[in-house]
């Protein structure tokens, strides 16, 4: 009897380091938090590059890490486009070039979408409990179409 519950505890050991070690997969099957830009300075530039529109093949770091960094400071996050041209971040109210998906309170604050840049203040003196903020960036056709590309979602951690 003892050794059964020996082998079934050892199974089940097995089992729960198993799936504590299993990645988070984004959408397209990659580990989820594989790319990491970590912004611990009063500015902060995060590169995007439109791959292929139709799709959302935008790149982008899964995540800016924000956790680190001046407490007392407001900081400014910017995202630009590096394509030459074809490109811009949407500047339409509807659908504006970046969206903070859960309620941030009054962390972040006075997004402006210009041409290839969208930025965005973030104040880490009224952050709130929550610790991961997944946000969506549009990009829209500056060509004939115009039309906007498939949102990206990447994830900040504040």
């Amino acid at each position: 009897m003892r050794k059964g519950m020996l082998i079934l505890a050892a199974i089940a050991s097995t089992t729960l380091i198993g799936c504590g070690s299993q990645p988070i997969l984004s959408e397209s099957g990659r580990n989820f938090f594989s790319t990491v830009q970590k912004c611990s300075d009063q500015d902060c530039k995060v590169m995007v590059t439109v791959n292929d529109c139709a799709k959302g093949d935008i790149s982008v770091v899964d995540y800016v890490d924000m956790s680190s960094g001046p407490a007392d400071k407001q900081r400014t996050v910017t995202w630009t486009i590096t394509n030459e041209s074809g490109y811009e971040f949407s500047k339409e109210s509807f659908k504006f070039g970046i969206f903070i998906k859960l309620d941030g309170g009054d962390e972040f604050k006075n997004a402006q979408a210009s041409g290839k840049t969208v930025t965005i203040k973030y104040d880490k003196k009224a952050h709130t409990d929550t610790n991961f903020y997944s946000y969506a960036l549009t990009v829209r056709r500056t060509d004939g179409d115009k039309g906007f590309c498939k949102t990206k979602d990447p994830w900040m951690i504040t």
